[in-house]
């Protein structure tokens, strides 16, 4: 996910209602982001209850969820 690595100064995102059915869970290591938005997308890996602990809640289930090796690859475009 290479924004993580390339936006490192993102301090909010808003992802309201974008038809998103996954969430890298390299983003939970983001250290900058405070806001993370994301009601009224069809999520399959995150649980309403997590969602509704807001950012924090959300971001701690990312950070539990990880596995390296696997979900630190970013995208072969991003590095050419």
């Amino acid at each position: 996910m290479a924004f993580v690595h390339f936006l490192c100064n993102l301090g909010n995102l808003c992802l309201i209602n974008n038809d998103l059915s996954y969430i890298p869970n390299l983003l939970g290591f983001h250290k900058n982001l405070h806001t993370l938005q994301l009601d009224g997308n069809p999520l399959k890996t995150i649980r309403r209850q997590v969602l509704d602990k807001g950012t924090n809640g959300i971001m701690e289930y990312l950070k539990d969820k990880y596995i390296q090796g696997k979900d630190d690859l970013i995208e072969p475009w991003a590095i050419q």
